[in-house]
Formats: C-alpha cells, sequence, structure tokens
C-alpha cells in the first residue's frame, strides 16, 4: 500500500504485453481514461515503459504541467508526473483561452484608451471658470451691448486673425422676449467693420453637460440698415471643459466683391 491507499503495482499484476506497443500506443494507455484498479496498474506500467525509453525526457520538459487527469495530489511521487503530454482536447482549450485571451485583452485595451481619455478630458479647466475673473473695460461693453446692461458678462475665449470670440453668461432670470429665461451661455465675436448677432446659446445646465458649438454670422457694420452683407462665418466647439475650437470658414462661404 502507499499513502493514498491504493497499493503499487506488483510483477505480474500487469500483462506484459505493454513491452511490446510504441510510444503512441503506450501514451493512450498511460494518459487514457482509469475506470479500475486494473487500469490504474496498467497506466503507471505503460508511464514506466516510456520512462525507460526516454530516460532525459524530464531534462526538456521542464516546467510542463503533470499529464495524467486522474493523479491526486499525492501522487506527485510518481514518475508518470514527469512525463510531457498535452492531449488534442487540451490544445484547443488553451487555444480557445488564447484566443479569448486576445479578444478581452484587446477590449480592455480599448476600455483603457477611452478611461484615458476621459480621464485627461476631466483634467481640463472648467469653461465656466472664465467668468470668475474680473472682465475688462471691453468684455463688459460686449456684455452690455449685446446683453444689456447689468444682464450678464462677457469674456474673451479665443482670436482668430482680427476676429475675437466671446462667451457669455447671462444672469438667472432676465426678461427676454416674452418671458423670464434662466441663466445661458452664448457665443458671439466682434471684428473691426463688422457685427455679429447673437444667435447661439443655451441654458446653462445643458452647456455643463455637452458645451456648446456652432456658427456665428458677422454682417458688415455700415449694412444694418438696409440689406446686410455677410462678411465672416466664424464656427466654434466650446465644451464644458477646455480651450474652445474656433475656425474662420469665411472664404467657404463669403463672395468677395472682386469676384462678382
Amino acid at each position: 500500500m502507499d499513502e493514498t491507499g491504493r497499493g503499487t503495482p506488483a510483477a505480474g499484476d500487469v500483462p506484459d504485453d505493454l513491452d511490446r506497443l510504441d510510444d503512441a500506443a503506450l501514451r493512450e494507455v498511460a494518459y487514457g481514461r482509469v475506470d479500475s484498479e486494473t487500469d490504474r496498474m496498467r497506466s503507471d506500467e505503460a508511464a514506466r515503459i516510456l520512462l525507460s525509453r526516454k530516460g532525459n525526457v524530464g531534462d526538456d520538459t521542464r516546467g510542463e504541467p503533470g499529464p495524467s487527469v486522474h493523479r491526486s495530489s499525492t501522487d506527485s511521487e510518481s514518475p508518470v508526473a514527469d512525463v510531457p503530454t498535452r492531449s488534442a482536447g487540451t490544445r484547443a482549450l488553451g487555444g480557445a483561452l488564447l484566443v479569448t485571451g486576445l479578444v478581452a485583452g484587446t477590449g480592455i485595451g480599448v476600455g483603457v484608451a477611452l478611461g484615458a481619455e476621459q480621464f485627461l478630458e476631466g483634467l481640463q479647466p472648467d469653461s465656466m471658470a472664465v467668468f470668475d475673473r474680473e472682465g475688462t473695460a471691453d468684455e463688459i461693453a460686449v456684455a452690455s451691448d449685446r446683453l444689456g446692461p447689468g444682464n450678464g458678462q462677457a469674456r474673451i475665449i479665443a482670436t482668430i486673425d482680427d476676429v475675437q470670440v466671446y462667451g457669455m453668461s447671462t444672469s438667472a432670470n432676465v426678461w427676454f422676449a416674452a418671458g423670464y429665461i434662466p441663466s445661458h451661455v452664448c457665443v458671439t465675436a466682434t471684428a473691426p467693420d463688422t457685427r455679429f448677432p447673437i444667435v447661439s446659446c443655451v441654458p446653462e445646465l445643458l452647456f455643463r453637460e455637452r458645451g456648446i458649438r456652432g456658427e456665428l454670422s458677422g454682417v458688415a457694420a455700415d449694412g444694418l440698415e438696409s440689406a446686410p452683407e455677410l462678411t465672416r462665418v466664424i464656427t466654434f466647439d466650446w465644451g464644458p471643459r477646455g480651450e474652445p475650437a474656433v475656425d474662420d470658414r469665411s472664404s467657404d462661404f463669403v463672395v468677395s466683391s472682386e469676384s462678382e
């Protein structure tokens, strides 16, 4: 009896026909299904024969897992644990795990990239913080002109060529059109000889979630009393955090007098 209580195969207990089998057949016996004590003894004997034929196999397979699925943890002293083998099922499982790992790794990589982008975006300054500083004389004048005296603030958020782009924050409960409106965030601009009407506003709560984007159309300042002449087109994208993206698209929309 060994420490597992299953006994050690004795001479004569296992048929001697195993010596006549080739290595492939011996492996099938050594690592095949075990349903009885006789099968177990045949398996052990086949493994010993394999070891005797390949005495140096242990040096070539260091670190390989034990091959016999019917072994218990107390059978580690058996030479069978040193014989390398990997069944077709194990190879298939390993391949499936590899593919699953690659797919999962790709998903994790995308998730990490998106998470990093959101993390970096969160490090950008709050766009509404621009209104925390004192306004300059020009900014106060723009706010008064566009919103009316005491109805809000204006701050320069970008400059492109000769155009200055302003972000504006209206005071709460400002009378507009037919009623009072909550605090809004708006965008306007100024440029020499050009007038930019206010056309882009969103509620402050929506701005803090999604920001504001759109375009500002500038018209000739001396043409307001008659048909206004389009002179500038400025596109903008101002998010809840970070610097706004501003582009001068005038050349795409404005027809110059020289081309007429």
